[in-house]
């Protein structure tokens, strides 16, 4: 697809910018947080990325310390797996938006 990164291609400074002034507008709230990697406090305790953080785990690290927020989703390690109440890592499960009584974060 045109639109999607190369995998070569790193965020540049900008987009950070750009992620942090939106979180300031909503005052760093948000119900719901779905990015494709994690940030490397959730990768700490888990066998899902072994070896260094790169930048963007660091300014994940970095809004994660910010924000308040119901859960985080995330998926580039292809697996489904819940590592807390607020953090998932998904592949092919299906999680229902808004819907807090479905047992997928007890």
């Amino acid at each position: 697809m045109k639109n999607m990164r190369p995998a070569s291609r790193t965020w540049k400074p900008a987009e950070y910018d750009t992620c942090r002034r939106n979180l300031e507008k909503v005052d760093y709230k948000v119900d719901y947080v779905l990015t494709h990697d994690a940030p490397s406090r959730f990768l700490d305790f888990t066998a899902l990325a072994l070896g260094e953080s790169n930048r963007l785990h660091l300014f994940l690290d970095e809004i994660l310390l910010k924000l308040t927020y119901e859960k985080w989703f995330f998926g580039c390690y292809h697996k489904d797996v819940q590592l807390s109440t607020k953090s998932r890592c998904v592949f092919c499960d299906v999680i229902p938006m808004g819907e807090r009584r479905t047992g997928l974060f007890r």
